[in-house]
């Protein structure tokens, strides 16, 4: 149950494909990653089926050695940090966000993007309205971050929730026993939600701030 007492509700959100509609730039700089080492390339023909699979399963699908993943995932960090001026927030999801800021939600952000990379693209976007940040982690470490964010900020009394569009995210989540709401505007479907057992999955902002909302109904 999540309280609607001012200061008990927290969201904590995944930055690239839930706030930030990097996914497009991503792939472009993936592809060009992959065309340097051997990697497959992600094309239109296994989108389906990748968007079904968690991180490991998708790296392996693509042939990137285990040894490799940083490396791809600090390029792609690196060819984001360049694109910040023109990328854009998913639609609708700022005005979500602000109304729930100012309906008493403490907010988070938790990536493995970098900080600088963050704070720059909310900056651009006159978005500066999180209470928390961490950035940075490893792509296969977001339980840690998580676990980071509520001891250093002593949320561990607070109703938490994690809303984010890979697998991974609602891996995390549950390893905290917060609340995992999966979106399908990013990198994961619905197949991939459902196996993972995502105590929400949401197609549009709209279902996303329906749910928020009525969280904050019970026990008003």
């Amino acid at each position: 149950m999540i309280s609607s007492e001012a200061g008990s509700k927290v969201v904590l959100f995944d930055f690239d494909g839930t706030i930030a509609a990097t996914i497009e730039a991503g792939v472009e700089i993936f592809n060009t990653i992959a065309r340097e080492h051997g990697f497959v390339e992600i094309t239109k023909e296994n989108i389906p089926a990748l968007r079904a699979k968690g991180a490991r399963e998708a790296a392996h699908e693509l042939h990137i050695p285990s040894l490799m993943l940083p490396i791809v995932v600090n390029k792609i960090r690196n060819g984001i940090k360049s694109r910040i001026p023109e990328l854009a927030i998913v639609s609708g999801i700022k005005e979500a966000i602000v109304s729930l800021k100012k309906n008493g939600w403490e907010l988070g952000i938790v990536t493995s993007n970098s900080k600088e990379n963050i704070l720059a693209f909310l900056k651009h976007n006159d978005f500066e309205i999180f209470d928390y940040i961490n950035a940075g982690s490893s792509i296969f470490y977001k339980a840690s971050a998580i676990r980071k964010i509520i001891s250093e900020n002593n949320l561990s009394d607070r109703k938490i929730v994690f809303v984010g569009d890979e697998i991974r995210d609602v891996i995390a989540a549950k390893k905290n026993n917060i609340t995992a709401i999966g979106v399908t505007w990013g990198i994961n479907s619905r197949a991939g939600f459902e196996k993972e057992n995502a105590d929400f999955i949401v197609d549009t902002v709209e279902e996303l701030t329906k749910i928020l909302s009525d969280f904050c109904e019970v026990g008003a």
